[in-house]
């Protein structure tokens, strides 16, 4: 098994390959840069294109969710210094084959019973690394597509996506919450795509409240791009949502599109 796994010291981003695409490559590049740098960890590429060469040599069926893990080779290196020799793998998952379907009908979410706490602030890191509390709350909030993290009355995510709230005048508010430590690349993109097309953005941190004020939300992450949600549900009470699919279906073209 991965040292990732096994220890907890490291990281990863997790990219769509489609059609022999490597979706929003650079976007990964970045985002694996910044953690590297974080966690003191070398890259055995140094560009987006030395990535790019990197999955290339690597056997990835034309379609998949595709994983790269780096991990600390020496199990005591990890924030010793810079520069510390690690091991790069990837680890590959098949894409959800309903995306489609999911795009036009949406998905339900849960908002998790159980409060999360950033267990050591000062390293919030850590989070997707040594901690990793995201399954733990998931398998207490089984219902739903997907469990909603909320940090007392704060919405920050849910375990697998970013959440984006949709104003009731239709303007995307990004959350701000995702992407503190490091940049989101699914919301840079949505950010991106937005402004191309005129649709108002901003940032803000998502509050439980926002359930009653939102027309909608949607779910966004770099293997399915963005899906509406229908419903929301927390301690028994149920927020429903207006969805729009053209959105999502057009963001999706455009995601695809890209030049990796």
């Amino acid at each position: 098994m991965n040292r990732f796994y096994l220890n907890g010291d490291g990281f990863f981003t997790t990219l769509l390959r489609w059609h022999e695409q490597f979706c929003a490559l650079p976007g990964h590049f970045s985002r694996l840069k910044a953690q590297s740098e974080i966690f003191g960890l070398d890259l055995p590429f140094s560009s987006s294109e030395g990535l790019k060469s990197w999955l290339y040599e690597r056997e990835i069926p034309d379609t998949a969710a595709v994983r790269i893990l780096v991990s600390a080779a020496e199990t005591d290196r990890l924030y010793l210094r810079k520069g510390t020799e690690s091991e790069v793998t990837v680890e590959l998952r098949p894409v959800n084959p309903d995306l489609e379907v999911l795009r036009n009908r949406g998905i339900s979410l849960s908002v998790s019973r159980l409060n999360y706490q950033i267990p050591l602030p000062e390293f919030p890191e850590l989070k997707w690394s040594h901690y990793q509390p995201w399954a733990i709350i998931r398998n207490h909030d089984p219902a739903g597509y997907d469990t909603v993290i909320r940090n007392e009355n704060r919405l920050l995510e849910t375990t697998t996506a970013a959440l984006i709230g949709v104003d009731r005048d239709g303007s995307l508010v990004l959350n701000s919450h995702t992407g503190e430590v490091l940049e989101s690349v699914i919301l840079t993109l949505v950010s991106e795509f937005s402004e191309k097309n005129g649709k108002k953005i901003r940032f803000s941190h998502l509050l439980m409240s926002d359930l009653d004020s939102f027309s909608g939300y949607f779910y966004a992450n770099s293997t399915h791009g963005l899906i509406p949600v229908t419903k929301i549900n927390s301690a028994g009470k149920d927020w429903n949502f207006r969805i729009d699919p053209d959105f999502a279906e057009n963001f999706w073209d455009f995601y695809i599109g890209m030049p990796s």
